[in-house]
């Protein structure tokens, strides 16, 4: 989603002098003036992509819509939690991690809008801003990633909150790749691939499909196995695991893309095309989630306790 620049979905279809020429040339180059008058199409054609021709207009004001939600939700649920006190007994998390929830959702959120200002000016914000939103944004997702963790086992209370913010904390430290690849370069505020940034690119990405594919996945296979195994206290599930949900076709699509890149996988024009909308896609879906995941909580706050058996926390 934030990979396409101004000019990416701005392009004309017309052609100026200069697209005259160059199709002349390439036109020229083509053909084998010998005695067989033959065609070489040997010559691999150029893959153009679409998806920021078909969404990039509609990116900036995506991104203010969901950053505006986004505050507003985390504002109700921070509020929420000072008001009405009694709406967090079980089944819901601990306080402490709803807090938390709150925060790292109304920080994702605050980033929004600089992206969306890219999206259309393309990033004036400068290269150490760059790395600093970027780091802010993927911490946020981390942390609350990570917060799972604090299901998997049982602890009590007190200490429990202390481990749920040292996971917090851990998020932001795991999102240190992200802003040391982060390059402004091209434009647009990405993750660089960059030979320089390449190790920092490739720490960034096993990062995220771990946080957002692997841990999930194999915390729900433990909880799977151990209710099999007729132990159904650890790990507990709460509210906290809906968040993968959100952002792990975004971890499957990085890891992907830097197959592509890394030319492990055969970078057919098709598969590129269909991969610019997978990224695309999927980084929206995990945005929604500023939003979405305050009013879900809420929404789950004012249900009652026996229609939510399985979202138990501990």
């Amino acid at each position: 989603m934030g990979n396409c620049s101004p000019t990416s979905h701005s392009q004309s279809n017309t052609l100026d002098s200069t697209d005259l020429e160059e199709l002349m040339a390439n036109f020229t180059l083509n053909y084998t003036y010998d005695d067989d008058y033959t065609y070489d199409n040997s010559l691999a054609q150029p893959c153009h992509s679409t998806y920021c021709m078909q969404f990039g207009v509609s990116i900036p004001p995506f991104l203010a819509v969901a950053s505006i939600l986004g505050l507003i939700c985390n504002l109700i649920l921070g509020v929420a939690l000072v008001r009405c006190p009694r709406l967090w007994d079980q089944p819901h998390p601990s306080r402490t991690k709803l807090v938390l929830i709150s925060a790292a959702g109304t920080l994702f959120a605050s980033t929004l809008p600089f992206f969306a200002v890219a999206s259309s000016r393309g990033w004036i914000f400068g290269d150490p801003f760059c790395q600093v939103a970027q780091g802010l944004k993927y911490g946020c997702l981390f942390a609350q990633s990570l917060m799972m963790a604090s299901t998997l086992c049982h602890v009590q209370r007190g200490f429990a909150n202390k481990i749920v913010l040292v996971l917090f904390l851990m998020g932001f430290v795991c999102a240190i790749p992200a802003a040391m690849s982060s390059s402004s370069t091209e434009n647009i505020c990405i993750p660089s691939q960059n030979l320089k940034l390449l190790s920092w690119s490739l720490g960034h990405t096993s990062v995220s499909l771990a946080l957002f594919d692997i841990f999930p996945v194999m915390a729900i296979l433990a909880r799977v196995a151990q209710k099999w195994r007729g132990k159904n206290q650890w790990p507990q599930m709460d509210i906290t695991w809906l968040f993968p949900l959100f952002w792990a076709p975004y971890g499957m699509a990085q890891l992907l893309h830097i197959l592509l890149q890394e030319k492990v996988l055969v970078a057919t024009c098709p598969f590129q095309k269909h991969l610019d909308y997978f990224l695309g896609i999927s980084e929206g879906l995990g945005t929604v989630h500023c939003f979405l995941c305050p009013l879900l909580i809420l929404g789950f706050s004012f249900c009652p306790q026996k229609s939510v058996p399985a979202l138990h926390s501990g």
